[in-house]
């Protein structure tokens, strides 16, 4: 499975928080100062949009009234400075 940064980028936060804790809780990680989420998915960054109801296709985005803003990314190649038990996390669904 891969790792994706799921990080909000603009309005509709709660919308997406409320779809993010749909997801099992282990397959989340809630990053510090609400600056998104860790998500471990088996599919792919388009499939993980889908899977927390964000328009993945113009039709679906111009029925939407607000869709939530967000950038996802897989966590490919990384490196930063944060709490131990993120790393711990991130390298834990690493090794799986």
């Amino acid at each position: 499975m891969t790792v994706y940064s799921v990080v909000p980028i603009g309005g509709g936060r709660e919308k997406l928080e409320e779809s993010i804790k749909k997801l099992p809780t282990g397959d989340v990680y809630t990053l510090p100062g609400k600056a998104g989420w860790l998500v471990q998915f088996a599919g792919t960054s388009v499939e993980l949009c889908s899977a927390l109801n964000i328009p993945t296709n113009r039709d679906a985005l111009a029925k939407e009234d607000t869709p939530p803003m967000v950038l996802v990314s897989s966590l490919t190649s990384y490196y930063g400075i944060g709490p131990k038990e993120m790393w711990e996390w991130v390298r834990s669904r690493e090794e799986a």
